[in-house]
């Protein structure tokens, strides 16, 4: 027999055909395996879209708080540009008062030149006098009045040295204040525009996500679905042994459906969506809440968006823990023989029960073209029933073994 030319199965016209040419026998098993390639393409993509919607709500919750930074943002800007306001106005005041500071300051200083010559001139007539009696205390009044007046003037004039000093000291605070405000406010706004790009490009990030999600979801109900039950179809001819009605018009179906599968999986990779060249991806592992950039690994029984480490170390503990944990039908077998079971309470059997519920399990290898999903259905009342029963034999067990009926039962087997 020759080697075949594909070691794994494809959904591609080229493994159709390449499968045509073989015979019945390992045609049959190679639609096996392209059955169990379809279904764990279906498993993917079942992952995909619990991950899609735990994306999804991590990037509603980032949302909001890209609309309260936003807000917080702009009421802070607000604030800014009052204080700005105020600011402004206070240095337009400082200026104002300098400017009049220095319209006094010129008529001051004229006015203490004349005070400086006016006292000059009483002190040169209070010296030219002093050796007169007469008229030198007139001259000596004249010259501290000129003095009082002359300090006075120059006291004022250095009042408003100080003043304006002061003003000008206040001018520059404004100055560099208004400087880092306008700094401040850039930066503020910048931090607003960068907010504000984020937020779109989480929007269409999300609204990309939505799209393939429902493109996928279309090609698993128009697409997956129906090519698993024609070749659940065709692997149930082949158990049937009825391969010869298995005609070339079966096959030129199956040519059809792979065609469409393999051209609209394509589309779906380059078109819509692909985890793996995905971008922009960013996602917080509900662990370690680490904010990592590529797609997350879904726990399954949580729903959970988890990195790779924290998902490799849960799978090995919950490994761990199905190792350790004990069954109850091994703790049953591990208990020992303490009395005999009395004989007025039976065990249901499983058999019994098994062939009473055969009316509702449908047999997983008949001709039906059901699809996985609705034999899964149907088959929750019998699996329901078969865990009610294990339940109750493992009370069952437990009472006929438990210490305190032990003596009850040895005084009942003595009187007997």
């Amino acid at each position: 027999m020759a080697e075949p030319s594909y070691q794994f199965p494809q959904v591609t016209v080229k493994y159709i055909n390449w499968l045509i040419e073989q015979a019945p026998s390992e045609s049959q098993e190679w639609i096996s395996k392209l059955r169990q390639v379809i279904h764990q393409q279906q498993k993917e993509l079942r992952v995909y879209f619990l991950t899609v919607d735990a994306l999804e709500e991590q990037y509603q919750q980032e949302r909001q708080s890209y609309d309260q930074l936003s807000r917080r943002l702009k009421q802070e800007l607000s604030e800014h540009d009052a204080l700005a306001q105020e600011q402004e106005q206070q240095h337009k005041h400082d200026g104002q008062l300098l400017d009049f500071l220095e319209q006094q300051l010129v008529y001051w200083r004229t006015h203490a030149t004349q005070r400086r010559d006016k006292k000059a001139k009483r002190e040169q007539q209070y010296h030219q006098a002093y050796f007169f009696p007469v008229v030198n205390s007139h001259y000596q009044k004249k010259y501290i009045e000129a003095r009082d007046k002359n300090n006075q003037v120059e006291q004022q004039v250095s009042d408003l040295h100080h003043a304006m000093d002061s003003v000008k000291i206040r001018l520059k605070q404004h100055r560099q204040a208004m400087a880092a405000g306008l700094k401040y406010r850039h930066a503020l706004v910048e931090r607003q525009q960068q907010l504000e790009v984020d937020k779109n490009d989480l929007q269409q990030l999300m609204v990309e996500m939505k799209q393939a999600q429902s493109f996928w979801c279309q090609f698993d109900i128009q697409h997956i679905q129906p090519y698993l039950g024609l070749l659940l179809h065709v692997d149930q001819e082949y158990n049937a042994n009825d391969s010869s009605s298995f005609s070339d018009d079966r096959w030129t179906r199956i040519r059809q459906s792979t065609m469409d599968y393999e051209q609209a999986q394509k589309h779906g990779l380059l078109q819509h969506w692909n985890p793996h060249r995905s971008r922009n991806i960013h996602f917080m592992c509900t662990q370690c809440h680490e904010i990592n950039n590529y797609w997350p690994s879904l726990e399954k029984q949580t729903t959970q968006l988890l990195c790779k480490p924290c998902y490799h170390y849960m799978n090995a503990q919950r490994s761990v823990k199905e190792a350790t944990t004990p069954t109850p039908n091994s703790d049953i077998q591990s208990q020992p023989l303490s009395s005999p079971q009395p004989k007025s309470q039976k065990k249901p059997l499983l058999s019994t029960l098994s062939s009473s519920s055969s009316v509702f399990m449908p047999s997983l290898f008949t001709s039906t073209t059901k699809s996985a999903h609705i034999l899964m259905n149907d088959c929750k009342p019998f699996v329901k029933k078969m865990k009610s029963a294990l339940a109750l034999n493992y009370k069952l067990d437990l009472l006929a073994h438990h210490p305190l009926l032990v003596s009850r039962y040895l005084y009942r087997s003595l009187l007997s």
